[in-house]
């Protein structure tokens, strides 16, 4: 019997040393802050006021927190320098402040981060971190349209991203310099040069691996207007979307020349879910002859004749705008089926 209670305590020990650091995990994980920002603007111009409010939150529930006193706010320019830090008390899990982009401020990309002191004894994951321009007068005056392609050729993931600038009465604003570097999680990975054509449209063609598929990426453009202006434009890039996979699947198993048949596709990202697109079927001369869109899961279908001697591709259009090109499987002629 008393052999039995010995091996009782010490199976009790060994359960309480084994639950104890459990137990400051859980606590680690309740006790973890985060902190959004919600902006009055996404960019900015000289001379704006930034009007921000900020959320302290607690733990995976992202209840309000009651941990910090205070919420630091920094505004940091491209070259990792701190061009305005604000210290703000936290009423409630809430602060609220703004700052002015005055005369000492140059035009060009900028971060807002915000953390409290809590935060910083910990990993920097946490912080809140989003990009925004600040640019001159001259963006007022002029219009930008961005359009952003996903295409693979040989193998290999093809972005490509066309901006077309133009004044406000439409006129093209042609053979600029644009200055442009690819960043992923802040990190420079590309930079070059392109021109605008006469149709004020510049493109920049970017090959990325699956090391940048888990980052963040974007596109920061500069258009030369003269000697001394710059217009500044930030691109995201939604890096998944070049590697989403769309497949049809026409109805008998293939198509058939001159005969209308329903075609079943599926959307799928890179880790397998189910992708919102739609879409319109165009042969080579870009003339459109069908029309699709997905329901759930990204999958759908559509009714669709090829016609002999015609080849077709599907142009896919993500939830963000963004396309992507596929082909579409080839018709056999009804002779043959």
């Amino acid at each position: 019997m008393m052999k039995k209670n010995a091996l009782l305590s010490v199976l009790l020990t060994v359960a309480l040393f084994c639950l104890f650091p459990l137990s400051r995990l859980a606590a680690q994980v309740i006790q973890q802050e985060k902190v959004y920002i919600h902006t009055n603007k996404p960019n900015y111009i000289l001379g704006d006021t930034l009007w921000f409010k900020a959320y302290v939150t607690q733990g995976s529930r992202n209840v309000l927190s009651t941990l910090s006193g205070s919420v630091y706010v920094d505004v940091i320019d491209e070259q990792n320098v701190v061009y305005r830090s604000i210290r703000l008390p936290v009423l409630e899990g809430t602060a609220n402040g703004d700052l002015v982009f005055g005369d000492d401020c140059q035009p060009g990309i900028y971060r807002i981060r915000a953390y409290t002191q809590w935060m910083r004894n910990k990993s920097s994951d946490y912080f809140f971190d989003r990009i925004f321009t600040v640019s001159n007068k001259y963006s007022n005056e002029t219009k930008v349209v961005i359009a952003t392609t996903y295409e693979k050729v040989e193998g290999k993931s093809n972005i490509i991203t066309k901006i077309n600038y133009t004044d406000l009465d439409g006129k093209p604003i042609s053979a600029k310099i644009v200055r442009y570097k690819v960043v992923a999680d802040h990190n420079t990975i590309s930079n070059s040069t392109a021109k605008t054509d006469d149709k004020g449209s510049a493109v920049i063609p970017l090959v990325y691996d699956q090391r940048t598929l888990r980052k963040q990426v974007h596109i920061e453009a500069y258009l030369k207007i003269n000697a001394n202006t710059e217009i500044t434009k930030i691109i995201p890039l939604n890096i998944e979307h070049a590697d989403t996979d769309v497949q049809f699947f026409p109805e008998g198993g293939h198509l058939v020349n001159g005969v209308s048949s329903r075609i079943g596709f599926k959307a799928v990202s890179v880790n397998g879910s189910g992708v919102k697109i739609n879409g319109k079927i165009i042969d080579e001369a870009g003339k459109e002859h069908a029309v699709f869109s997905s329901s759930y899961g990204g999958m759908g279908s559509f009714e669709f004749a090829p016609q002999s001697g015609k080849t077709y591709k599907a142009k896919v259009i993500f939830p963000d705008q963004s396309e992507s090109i596929f082909n579409l499987p080839g018709a056999i002629n009804d002779n043959l089926v």
